[in-house]
């Protein structure tokens, strides 16, 4: 597995979309930490917009896009012909390419911490909660991966072209986000319904309660939000859960193609 792992990181190295998306990583914190600071921030509050933002609107969608061109760069250059008559099994391949997204969600998490505690530091903000968001964002890359998986094994089961897969993604991320920013007050108990279901959805019953909320209509938010919170062992456990499921569906798909 380790040799595998080597190689698919490397792999993704020479791609442009991998230095575009490892770009991104920078950037787009450093855009909302810049042009969304407000008067009396801090970096806790600027934490929140990190998360908010780059988490959701731009972490997931390029893990699924880069899964997309993970599975399909060989498919698409003729080179899986020659991966399947090396004695190593499709699901040792799915594997690695699959821990190699998970290691990229986690650095592309810390990546947007360090930005943000620069931009922090130059603007003078009070350097509120570090250690706390040092664990978040070390903690949300795991998640972040998880709302992605439905979608890569999506693209995984459909065996499709890059492109298609890319139309998949985009037309995901757009569901999912709309899932969140519509989310209603009260929540649903956790079970099965769509609160606890939908991994944007479980992400942020986990995750807001974390945030540094202010303003009388934010904290109104917060207030009435909260009964719906989840725990970390929750949250993780079907997010958790829900990823596995994924992973036996892409498994099963190898296995079938293979046939």
């Amino acid at each position: 597995m380790a040799e595998l792992l080597i190689c698919e990181t490397l792999k993704l190295r020479r791609g442009r979309l991998f230095q575009i998306a490892a770009a991104t990583a920078i950037v787009f914190p450093l855009i909302f930490a810049l042009f969304m600071v407000q008067e009396n921030d801090t970096f806790a509050n600027e934490m929140t917009v990190c998360y908010q933002f780059t988490g959701y609107l731009v972490q997931i969608p390029l893990l699924c896009v880069l899964a997309a061109q993970l599975f399909f760069s060989e498919q698409d250059s003729g080179a899986l012909k020659n991966l399947l008559v090396i004695p190593v099994p499709r699901g040792a391949l799915v594997g690695a390419k699959l821990l190699l997204l998970l290691v990229f969600s986690v650095c592309y998490s810390l990546a947007g911490y360090a930005v943000t505690a620069v931009v922090s530091l130059a603007l003078s903000l009070p350097m509120e909660e570090m250690g706390l968001h040092l664990l978040l964002s070390l903690g949300t890359g795991a998640p972040f991966f998880a709302a992605a998986m439905p979608c890569m094994t999506l693209v995984v089961w459909l065996n499709k072209s890059y492109i298609i897969s890319v139309i998949v993604t985009f037309f995901y991320t757009i569901a999912s986000n709309l899932c969140v920013f519509m989310i209603s007050v009260p929540m649903q108990p956790v079970g099965l319904n769509a609160d606890t279901l939908l991994p944007l959805a479980m992400i942020q019953r986990w995750i807001y309660q974390f945030f540094s909320v202010k303003g009388e209509e934010s904290v109104a938010f917060y207030e009435a939000f909260r009964p719906g919170f989840v725990s970390t062992p929750v949250c993780f456990g079907v997010l958790g859960a829900e990823a596995m499921l994924c992973v036996a569906l892409m498994m099963l798909s190898c296995r079938r193609q293979e046939v």
